[in-house]
């Protein structure tokens, strides 16, 4: 079975229903954005992107929880009424400013807060806008990739955003949080021709980790989180 590779956006907003959505939409924005059948059209650009809108969600505002917001914004998401999830192709380096656009389009339009659906990262809008705007890859890995685990290992999720590996390691505690987000970032930014049997090492006097390459076998493969490209797993030397 086939199955789509994608980045969804998640927006809670107060629209009771579509109606209502469409009607903030065009508060917002005048006559530039149409809702046609299952998209939205940018009728200045030609751009379109697939939206799907579901009703309240009685946990949206724990999903929402570790995203830092206060508890009045927590609240609001609370009593969202209507949610729209935008679809984007499984590319964030190519996808990230229609990203920001069509997000700013529901933001503006009322959208609370947002989180990406493939790794389940939350964000407010001024952090969302501050990382994912960012020109640093760095900073677009923060918006986009979740580290894990506690005692027992650590796993990333959110690298298939990039094209690239998802990394775990059985490395507890705070080693294993600075373990794996070093590692993601040494692949993000310096684009390593890594095989199974290679070392890493954060440091000149810190232990060193061979690698090997795995599948991804923690989600099933329709899952949104499941990574194709498979895993990086480290383990002390």
């Amino acid at each position: 079975m086939s199955v789509t590779r994608e980045i969804i956006l998640c927006i809670p907003g107060p629209w009771k229903d579509r109606k209502a959505l469409i009607q903030s939409l065009v508060d917002a924005h005048g006559s530039r954005y149409l809702c046609v059948g299952v998209a939205v059209l940018d009728t200045e650009t030609s751009d379109t992107v697939e939206l799907d809108l579901e009703g309240p969600n009685s946990v949206m505002r724990k999903a929402f929880y570790a995203s830092g917001l206060d508890d009045d914004v927590l609240d609001k998401i609370g009593r969202h009424q209507l949610t729209a999830y935008l679809h984007f192709p499984l590319d964030l380096p190519s996808q990230r400013k229609r990203m920001l656009a069509w997000a700013s389009v529901f933001q503006k339009a009322g959208g609370i807060a947002i989180k990406i659906e493939s790794c389940g990262l939350s964000h407010g809008w001024e952090r969302w806008h501050e990382w994912m705007g960012s020109a640093y890859v760095v900073d677009q890995y923060r918006a986009s990739v979740i580290l894990a685990g506690g005692a027992e290992g650590w796993y990333s999720c959110g690298m298939h955003h990039f094209g690239l590996p998802d990394a775990t390691s059985n490395a507890g505690n705070e080693e294993g949080h600075s373990l794996l987000d070093a590692f993601n970032r040494y692949l993000l930014v310096e684009s390593p021709k890594l095989e199974s049997g290679h070392t890493f090492s954060i440091g000149v006097n810190s232990p060193k980790w061979r690698v090997e390459h795995i599948e991804d076998n923690r989600f099933a493969e329709e899952d949104l989180f499941y990574n194709s490209n498979g895993l990086w797993s480290l383990s002390r030397l």
